[in-house]
Formats: structure tokens, C-alpha cells, sequence
């Protein structure tokens, strides 16, 4: 129970550091785009290629952390589903999108909602302060 509250609090710490003020962004204007800090990326061109070791690993326990992108800004109606189904909110990501707990006997029902752009893992090196990434970028290993 602790490890999954300290998750949620890492993700939603780290989800108020990735979300930048989007209309200065060039990705800004791209409805395919999920606006992460360090890693911005197209959905329709797949996701961003990932330093060695911060790919992430396939989830233990009975959820999953995920990205999930609606298809229309105006998403509460479809939010509101999601939650019925189990899914658990945690903030936005630009450009409609939202970090998400998602139970994992209804991940492939989620990916293949009408209402949903794009739902993936949300995975290690998204939460990564732009300085570190840049350590683990060049080699750097701590003593």
C-alpha cells in the first residue's frame, strides 16, 4: 500500500514538472501530441526513442500507470466512463491527454475506446529531471 501511494505521489509531482506552458511549445498546436517535458512525441509518428535502461518494465500487480490521450478536448463525459471502469485520474498532460491508473484486465477495452487517441505506458524516464536524463545520456553513474 505504501509503494502505491508513493507512486501516485511521484507520478503527480513529477506530472507538475512535465506540464510547461503549452502555447510556447512548438508541438503546442499538433493534436497528435503528448507534451511531455523531455520528451514530447507524435502519436501518429510513435512513441519517442528512450535512453538504455529507462524503456520501463511490464507492470507488477493489478495496474498499469498509463498516458491516455482523448481524440476531443472536451473529454469530461468520456473521463467519466473511464472512472466507472475503474480507471483513476491523476493530472493532465498536454494536449488532451491524462496520466492514468488503469486496471489491467480493462487496458486493451481503454486502447480500443472510440473516445481514445492513444493510451501507452507511462514509463521511467518520463519522470526524470531534465539534468539527470542528461546524466544517464552521457554515462554518468553516481558512487
Amino acid at each position: 500500500m505504501l509503494r502505491i501511494i508513493a507512486v501516485s505521489i511521484l507520478a503527480a509531482y513529477s506530472l507538475f514538472f512535465f506540464s510547461q506552458v503549452v502555447s510556447a511549445q512548438p508541438w503546442a498546436q499538433n493534436p497528435y501530441a503528448i507534451g511531455l517535458k523531455n520528451f514530447p512525441f507524435d502519436t501518429k509518428k510513435g512513441e519517442p526513442a528512450l535512453p538504455p535502461g529507462l524503456q520501463g518494465k511490464p507492470a507488477v500487480g493489478s495496474h498499469n500507470f498509463m498516458i491516455i490521450k482523448f481524440k476531443d478536448k472536451n473529454n469530461a463525459a468520456d473521463r467519466d466512463r473511464l472512472e466507472n471502469m475503474g480507471v483513476r485520474f491523476f493530472g493532465y498532460i498536454p494536449v488532451n491527454a491524462f496520466l492514468a491508473k488503469v486496471p489491467k484486465e480493462k487496458i486493451n477495452e481503454i486502447t480500443n475506446d472510440p473516445a481514445v487517441e492513444y493510451a501507452g505506458q507511462y514509463k521511467p524516464a518520463y519522470r526524470l529531471d531534465t539534468d539527470v536524463l542528461e546524466w544517464v545520456k552521457r554515462g554518468v553513474k553516481g558512487e
